[in-house]
């Protein structure tokens, strides 16, 4: 993760939401809500500078439980919406 205020950045392309993936993301119920893990799961992954992964550390990744807190979001929602990315990918 970003340490000292260092700030990372990531590219959000302007055509994002063309994206046939993003576009399935966006039909199922509760689409905003998806997209809004899902570019926040992106947001993470630039921080962790490891490669697009999940990481708190070299060795230990972020859970659901982790990623839920990070996002003070609840688990069940970080669960579907993940379960919904690995189903698109």
């Amino acid at each position: 993760m970003a340490k000292g205020g260092k700030r990372y950045w990531f590219k959000f392309y302007n055509n994002f939401f063309d994206n046939e993936k993003i576009k399935q993301i966006k039909r199922r119920k509760d689409g905003d809500r998806l997209i809004v893990i899902f570019i926040h799961c992106l947001a993470i992954a630039a921080n962790c500078e490891s490669g697009g992964y999940l990481k708190i550390s070299e060795n230990k990744f972020f859970t659901i439980e982790t990623l839920a807190h990070h996002m003070s979001r609840n688990q069940e929602s970080i669960r579907i919406a993940l379960d919904i990315f690995r189903e698109i990918a």
